[in-house]
This record gives C-alpha cells, sequence and structure tokens, in this order.
C-alpha cells in the first residue's frame, strides 16, 4: 500500500517500523516523528498478523483484521504529521517472517 508518493528524490534513510497490532499508534508515530527531525527518511510500516499467546493454536491469521486496523490507523497518523511513508503492509501472523518479507527484495525497504 502506497501512502505518500514519491517526491522524486529518494530519502538518505529508509527506516523499517514494525509494530504490534496492540501497541499504542500514537507512541510508534512520535517515535517516528522524532526520528524525521533528525534528517531526510522515509518510513515503511509493517504490522504482523499474529495472535499474543496460545490464541495462535486456532487460527493464526484470525488477528489480520486487528493488524490492517492499526495499520490504517498508523498511515492516517502518519500523513497527518507529514511522514514519508512509500510502504505499509500487513505482514505475516510471524513477526520473524514479516521483517523478512518486508526487507530488501520484499520491497519495503
Amino acid at each position: 500500500m502506497d501512502v505518500n508518493p514519491p517526491t522524486g528524490i529518494a530519502p538518505r534513510r529508509r527506516v523499517l517500523v514494525v509494530s504490534d497490532w496492540r501497541t499504542d499508534p500514537y507512541g510508534v508515530i512520535e517515535a517516528c516523528r522524532q526520528r524525521a527531525a533528525a534528517g531526510d527518511v522515509a518510513f515503511a510500516f509493517v504490522v504482523p498478523a499474529w495472535l499474543h499467546g496460545l490464541d495462535w493454536v486456532g487460527d493464526p491469521t484470525a488477528s489480520r483484521p486487528c493488524a490492517a486496523r492499526q495499520l490504517e490507523t498508523l498511515t492516517r497518523l502518519a500523513v497527518g504529521a507529514s511522514l514519508e511513508v512509500p510502504f505499509a503492509g500487513v505482514g505475516d501472523p510471524d513477526p520473524s517472517s514479516a521483517v523478512d518479507d518486508a526487507a530488501p527484495g520484499g520491497g519495503a525497504v
């Protein structure tokens, strides 16, 4: 999902932000704003669609709607904060796999 169109000039730094769907989205965006203040940066947001505790045993994809809501909130707040976010997506239920999917070669950064 492209959030902000590229400006034509590639940022010097790219930051992959992996956010659990239960994390405070305002805190995530505030941390991104602080990082953006340090220089030219673009962010890629990935929210793993995983369940916590033993809930994953039944259906490992059941939290996908929760992850999608978190991602929508993060991207809306990022746009409001004028952050450059060329990539945002719901990741694999396994957080490590979600990061691997978003890493170079996966399209995010």
